[in-house]
């Protein structure tokens, strides 16, 4: 209802009641999400933060904030993550615990209904008339958000849950870093097939914002792609990109051109979650090879990594060897994991994905989000384990999604199905850059740009995930 609110006075050019209406909202179901496990009537949440995201966002953006309109999209992204983390934890949590997390979770309702209901006439008032009333609401809010915080003390024995509020995102961007995001509006009216786009760029000098047509690229070869043309100037002076990307954007950013070449080419591109890391794992390395037996190049694969890194000991489990105890057991000691092998995108909200393991069984993307620390490095070669789940304007869970919340500081992985031969090339690559000291990013950077590496269909697939 809120959100409605929101759409009906933004309609209206009513924007400051607007803008608080959807801030309003945001907060709600923010919260909401955090107590309702997966699978669980989350998608009617997920639609209306997604729509109040957006609203948020274009109110913002008519009122001249992009700073603020920037900082909206983020967070939005961001939350959606944790709020998938916790839900999971929730989910797992049985027995007494259980009790106590749901009469927590009762006072904490009982508290937000009052709040709620000394709020229902909130945008009718004045700007003096409001802020006289959120001040007299102050110990009634203050009163909400203490019972929230103890109930998720509940959870605290966890390391997912080590704070009861969501840890901050929006961080600037360091020097010479560029901050890429591209945030879907709905359907043009009168058009059923353009889609406009707000794409933002930020550096430590500030905001850019422009708004976009997805571009038809069938038709010219352009020199530098439509998306990176207006941020021409910021990628030129950056020394390192980072994407924020989201559930309906697919694009392979990294593979556009900016000047007849990959933007790859100009500087490492990494697609960030935007999220504070959790702890690494540490120990030798773990190399993972075939555990399904069928693919004779991925044992290729995982004995020549084993090669590069015998100077750090690494443990190599191939086929009938790489089962899910052992597995899930020697992840939570070593800060280097190496999967060479098929995976399995599927589930609500992704958390079904998975890495085939032997016997019939697989490591989930649950599963690495119950790690109590995840490997440093991970390096997933193996089709679609950089794919995420839903078509939002949200960051969403996959695999290498939950490695990186899991802990994990950089994770390499495709997006989309890559042919074995391909996949084994650029890890040999990619190996030598990293046994050179090269960092995840360099390295995979340097290695899709080798002119040894035939085929860019291929080696645009993967991509760097990282907090």
């Amino acid at each position: 209802m809120l959100v409605a609110k929101g759409s009906a006075l933004l309609q209206a050019k009513k924007l400051p009641a607007a803008i608080k209406i959807f801030q309003d909202a945001e907060g709600r179901l923010d919260q909401r999400l955090q107590t309702i496990p997966i699978g669980e009537g989350r998608t009617r949440f997920l639609s209306a933060r997604n729509e109040g995201a957006q609203g948020l966002v274009l109110a913002l953006l008519a009122s001249g904030r992009k700073e603020a309109a920037f900082a909206a999209s983020r967070r939005a992204r961001a939350r959606n993550l944790q709020s998938a983390t916790l839900g999971e934890r929730v989910r797992t949590i049985d027995g007494a615990q259980r009790t106590r997390w749901l009469s927590a979770l009762q006072k904490f309702n009982e508290a937000r209904r009052k709040l709620e209901k000394a709020s229902a006439e909130d945008w009718r008032l004045s700007r003096d008339e409001l802020a006289t009333a959120l001040m007299e609401r102050q110990d009634l809010k203050e009163l909400c958000q203490a019972q929230l915080d103890n109930a998720f003390s509940e959870l605290s024995n966890t390391r997912a849950t080590s704070s009861t509020r969501l840890p901050p995102v929006n961080l600037p961007p360091a020097s010479g870093e560029l901050l890429l995001l591209y945030s879907r509006r709905s359907p043009l009216s009168g058009n059923r097939t353009a889609q406009a786009w707000d794409a933002f760029a930020a550096t430590t000098a500030g905001v850019r914002h422009v708004v976009l047509l997805s571009p038809d690229l069938s038709a010219t070869k352009h020199e530098t792609h439509p998306w990176l043309l207006p941020f021409a100037r910021e990628i030129a002076a950056a020394t390192r990109i980072r994407v924020l990307p989201t559930n309906n954007l697919t694009e392979e950013i990294h593979a556009f051109a900016f000047h007849n070449r990959p933007l790859l080419m100009h500087a490492p591109v990494v697609y960030s979650l935007d999220i504070k890391p959790a702890a690494a794992a540490e120990g030798r390395p773990l190399i993972v090879a075939d555990p399904t037996g069928d693919l004779p190049l991925a044992q290729l694969e995982g004995r020549g990594v084993a090669d590069s890194l015998s100077a750090l000991s690494p443990t190599r489990l191939e086929g009938a060897a790489a089962e899910r105890s052992r597995v899930l057991d020697l992840l939570s000691h070593t800060n280097w994991f190496h999967y060479a092998g098929h995976s399995v995108f599927a589930g609500v909200e992704g958390l079904d994905s998975g890495l085939p393991l032997a016997q019939g069984q697989r490591l989930s993307a649950a599963d690495v989000l119950g790690l109590p620390a995840s490997p440093a490095l991970v390096v997933l070669s193996s089709c679609e384990a950089g794919r995420s789940a839903g078509d939002s304007n949200m960051a969403g869970l996959g695999l290498a999604q939950a490695f990186v919340l899991a802990g994990s500081r950089a994770v390499v992985a495709p997006t989309r199905p890559v042919q074995d031969l391909a996949s084994r090339q650029l890890m040999q690559l990619m190996y030598q850059h990293l046994r050179s000291g090269l960092p995840a990013e360099k390295a995979l950077q340097a290695a899709q740009l080798d002119p040894k590496l035939p085929h860019q269909r291929d080696w645009s697939a993967f991509r760097v995930l990282v907090p």
